[in-house]
């Protein structure tokens, strides 16, 4: 450094010039341009959904842990699925229909005979999810099958 010469900051300042009349602004709100997260509508019903959606599972694989994996699993494809355009009405009932979709698996793979890899792909999972998936539903279902009248 020469003698005498202050050092150079690190950064640039630069002042901000200001180009066109104050009327440029015209026409913009101060309000953000944003949509509401439609998932918030999920939050509304949730309370009232949640023991319908996990009571209509349980009734039908009769296993507790299959029950809320599948509960889970139907409420993160709700909010996926608010999240797109366009937004499907979320509804109780609507809810249930996806709670059903979660559970074909053990129907598509044995009542329909898809192949693994046909069935990972119609529910959006992948192969060992859904490898896994088949593990689960058929416990419950022979768990179901050899005792009737209880629910694990």
């Amino acid at each position: 450094m020469v003698a005498g010469m202050a050092a150079a900051p690190p950064y640039r300042v630069c002042a901000r010039r200001r180009t066109g009349s104050r009327d440029d602004d015209e026409g913009v709100s101060g309000q953000p341009q944003v949509r509401p997260d439609p998932a918030l509508e999920l939050l509304k019903i949730y309370n009232t959904a949640l023991p319908q959606v996990h009571g209509y599972l349980l009734s039908r694989c009769r296993d507790r842990m299959l029950a809320q994996d599948l509960t889970a699993e139907t409420f993160l494809a709700t909010v996926t699925a608010a999240r797109k355009q366009p937004t499907p009405p979320i509804t109780t009932g609507w809810l249930v229909g996806v709670a059903r979709h979660k559970l074909a698996a053990l129907t598509l793979r044995y009542l329909d005979g898809l192949p693994v890899a046909q069935i990972a792909e119609h529910l959006g999972r992948t192969m060992h999810a859904t490898e896994a998936l088949l593990v689960r539903a058929r416990a419950a279902f022979r768990a179901a099958y050899e005792d009737p009248e209880g629910v694990r």
